[in-house]
């Protein structure tokens, strides 16, 4: 709440862009819109609301992937075991 507040502040009281209030607090500027909107309409009272449209993180949790049970092998290891190259009679 403490972020969504300062970052009010920081367009309506010291005139920073919307952009610029965006980039210093590593949010949307969106998500500073509907900040600004919900002060407006409500106050503090309506910043301490927990908004999921502009408080979540970005993405949505997608639980892990588990393996299929028919899936293919993995590959081979690289072939390291080599028999060294004879020396190049150009460079001597």
């Amino acid at each position: 709440m403490e972020q969504r507040y300062d970052a009010v502040l920081g367009f309506i009281r010291d005139g920073f862009t919307v952009t610029e209030v965006a980039i210093k607090f590593g949010v949307s500027r969106q998500s500073v819109h509907a900040w600004l909107k919900r002060y407006e309409e409500g106050g503090l009272k309506a910043l301490q609301a927990a908004d999921p449209n502009t408080d979540g993180p970005a993405t949505p949790h997608v639980p892990p992937v588990t393996l299929d049970a028919h899936a293919p092998p993995a590959p081979p290891a690289v072939r390291t075991d080599y028999a060294p190259l004879p020396p190049d009679p150009s460079l001597s």
